[in-house]
């Protein structure tokens, strides 16, 4: 299940060979492809970053609007919010979200606590924090991916965090994408990794069987 988020007609994006990426009339320059990368997907969830400084100048709030709708469509049931870049979670918290990222040992446990106790509607993580050790699975079932990364193995692991030993749910997972634009391609690769691996399990578990 995913919901989607949709930039207007008046603002294209292009990006070139060389590593530059066009925004409508401006420009933003990356170093490389992967810096190129970088900043579509930093457009495609609303911003883009200018500068050794990392100024971020605002696109669009359709990412946001998203999970506000999708938030309300929950009915009050806990949703989990994966997020990549630190800008993405200056907007959430703009919606009064908590997250983990910067709290001290006893504060992160006390918000831990009470995510696993049902009484925390929305929890933003970043995927770098959400290692095996963590475990998230008494306080909800449906995470949101607020964009996702390239990397498959922090895109399953920070599933993992509520597809775990002890949940008594099926687990939902809501991908928030702009159209149009590199997530596209993101969720494709995403999609093809998957699917190798379980065609490798199979074919493993199948000679083990013969």
């Amino acid at each position: 299940r995913g919901s989607l988020a949709r930039f207007g007609q008046q603002t294209p994006i292009v990006v070139d060979g060389d590593g530059i990426v066009r925004k409508g009339n401006g420009t933003v320059a990356a170093a490389n492809a992967g810096g190129a990368s970088s900043k579509c997907r930093q457009i495609a969830n609303g911003f883009v970053y200018e500068g050794r400084k990392r100024v971020a100048h605002a696109v669009h709030s359709k990412k946001l609007e998203a999970l506000d709708e999708l938030v309300e469509s929950l009915q009050g049931q806990p949703l989990l919010v994966a997020y990549s870049f630190a800008e993405d979670l200056r907007h959430m918290q703009l919606r009064k979200i908590p997250t983990l990222t910067g709290l001290g040992r006893t504060k992160a446990r006390a918000l831990l606590a009470s995510w696993n106790r049902g009484a925390v509607p929305v929890l933003a993580i970043h995927p770098a924090s959400a290692g095996e050790g963590l475990n998230l699975q008494a306080g909800g079932h449906h995470i949101a991916w607020y964009g996702l990364p390239w990397d498959a193995g922090m895109y399953k692991q920070t599933n993992g965090r509520l597809a775990r030993s002890g949940q008594t749910h099926t687990v939902v997972v809501h991908h928030i994408l702009a159209r149009h634009t590199i997530e596209r391609r993101v969720a494709q690769a995403l999609a093809a990794k998957k699917s190798s691996e379980e065609s490798l399990f199979r074919a493993l578990s199948g000679g083990r069987q013969s």
